[in-house]
């Protein structure tokens, strides 16, 4: 019996948000972003949103749902999804933007649960890998994402308060 490849390539963007689909989809625990925007992740998707409103009503944890971006912009103007998931599990997602003076990685990546990470080499590009266990990369990149949502800002407020 042959066992699943642990790193799986990727060269369109098509593949690539295939992968975070699948990856969100099976989150237990916990699902960190961070991206340049968002725009190429596929998280606007209804697929994407309903696997992040399964996880948010699932999750104990307040921190569930991490989002870090360098530019809010896409995910104010283009995500009416993301926003509604916002305004009903506010106290699962928590949205950020990245720091003035941080240094940033050429890339994007999603981790699952700390155990499975999708990642774009460089954000520009779609060239990248999904890797599981027994894979350490999840876990490097689940510390360098603790490391950015450090630095990080408040982002912007994703829904407005019906007050």
């Amino acid at each position: 019996m042959s066992e699943e490849p642990r790193d799986q390539a990727f060269d369109t963007f098509d593949a690539y948000r295939a992968a975070v689909r699948d990856a969100i989809a099976a989150a237990r625990r916990s699902v960190t972003v961070f991206d340049h925007d968002l725009a190429e992740t596929g998280i606007e998707s209804a697929a994407v949103v309903e696997a992040l409103v399964a996880l948010a009503r699932a999750a104990s944890r307040a921190d569930a749902i991490r989002i870090l971006v360098r530019d809010p912009a896409y995910v104010e103007n283009r995500c009416p999804r993301l926003r509604r998931l916002a305004a009903q599990f506010g106290h699962r997602l928590q949205f950020r933007v990245t720091g003035e003076g941080l240094e940033l990685p050429d890339g994007c990546f999603v981790v699952v649960d700390d155990i499975v990470l999708v990642r774009r080499f460089h954000a520009d590009r779609a060239r990248g890998a999904l890797a599981r266990p027994p894979s350490p990369e999840p876990a490097r990149y689940a510390a360098q994402f603790e490391t950015l949502w450090i630095g990080s800002n408040e982002g912007p407020a994703l829904s407005v308060l019906g007050l």
